[in-house]
């Protein structure tokens, strides 16, 4: 999952192309450590799990989607070379607000509350229904 997936239809909703590994699986599907050698996801959007240990398909979809979204509002990538740390640092639950605050870029804190909990480790992360049901998102 990545912005660049993410396509517009002319209706005005959202599309999402290009599946590469997909498959279809089932909402409690485990999958084993992918390590360094192996490329699951582009790396702005990769869930660090993946390298490390097991690791869910619909866990690490809202990790990515959490990507998209920071990427969104901040024009920028959580991981990447200017930021180096970033997605460490949020991963193992600094305050999102800390990394917005260093980039200059200011969002409600609905919006922080959202993305730290899409963007936190497995066990804190938010479910599809939390995120759905998140109050940032209401009126959508």
């Amino acid at each position: 999952m990545s912005l660049e997936n993410m396509l517009l239809a002319r209706d005005g909703s959202l599309r999402i192309s290009d599946f590469g590994m997909a498959r279809r699986c089932r909402a409690d599907t485990v999958f084993p450590a992918c390590g360094s050698h192996t490329m699951i996801g582009k790396p702005a959007y990769r869930a660090p799990e993946c390298l490390e240990a097991e690791w869910n398909a619909r866990s690490v979809d809202i990790y990515a989607l959490g990507c998209c979204l920071f990427a969104m509002l901040t024009s920028s990538h959580l991981k990447d070379k200017k930021h180096k740390g970033d997605q460490a640092r949020v991963y193992r639950g600094r305050p999102i607000s800390e990394v917005l605050r260093r980039r200059g870029v200011v969002v409600s804190r609905q919006a922080q509350d959202l993305l730290q909990g899409m963007l936190a480790k497995p066990s804190r992360r938010l479910s599809l229904e939390q995120v759905l049901s998140h109050p940032w998102l209401a009126g959508l």
